[in-house]
């Protein structure tokens, strides 16, 4: 079990610097990308980044069975529970050190700079309609993780309602953040020993049934 290194999300909700929400937060920010028609270029959009620290991956040096994300969805003040599909992204930088919390979205280097040109393809998506447990399958970044060691831009993910959201454009969640019950974390199941190879099917079959489901 893999606690994220770092956890936060970005939001023009602070009307001002700094732009990345989480100090002091007991919820991370997800929506879709025009929350109430506020702004098409999707300025407005929230996004949360998890990132990892690479040194879980020392010793493993064959694919992973199975890497998925749990997290839990939390009630967030003066937003009403509602239907969004939360995808989590590939990331082609380190959001930590590459999103300047203090500039503007019109800013190289602001969060809907990060936002446009570092957020990549979809790894999985995870319809989300109320408060629970939820989780994604990481098992494909991780194993490219495993592959590429280093020469990765970041050991992150964005978590993000940018796409599949056409039908319910204001959907909006909270996710725990860090330090609460509920907050995400990574399960990495890896191969065990040939003498052990039942136990491998039984494990590989249950990272195939939970992988993609709502547990509460």
């Amino acid at each position: 079990v893999v606690n994220p290194a770092s956890d936060f999300f970005t939001s023009a909700w602070a009307f001002g610097s700094p732009y990345v929400h989480d100090q002091g937060r007991d919820h991370l920010g997800i929506s879709g990308p025009n929350p109430y028609d506020m702004d098409p270029a999707g300025s407005w959009a929230e996004v949360t980044y998890l990132t990892f620290n690479p040194a879980f991956l020392a010793g493993i040096s064959s694919p992973v069975e199975c890497a998925i994300l749990t997290f839990t969805t939390t009630t967030r003040t003066g937003i009403p529970t509602a239907l969004i599909n939360i995808s989590a992204h590939y990331l082609s930088a380190d959001p930590v050190t590459s999103i300047d919390p203090l500039l503007e979205a019109s800013s190289p280097g602001s969060y809907f700079d990060f936002q446009n040109n570092h957020i990549g393809a979809v790894i999985d998506s995870v319809l989300v309609d109320s408060h629970g447990v939820y989780q994604l399958d990481l098992t494909g970044l991780v194993n490219e993780w495993v592959e590429n060691g280093d020469t990765n831009a970041a050991y992150g993910i964005a978590l993000a309602g940018l796409v599949g959201n056409e039908d319910t454009p204001d959907g909006w969640a909270a996710i725990v953040n860090s330090g609460f019950e509920g907050a995400p974390f990574l399960t990495v199941t890896t191969s065990v020993p040939e003498a052990g190879s039942s136990l491998l099917t039984v494990i590989g079959a249950g990272c195939l049934l939970t992988g993609r489901r709502r547990r509460g």
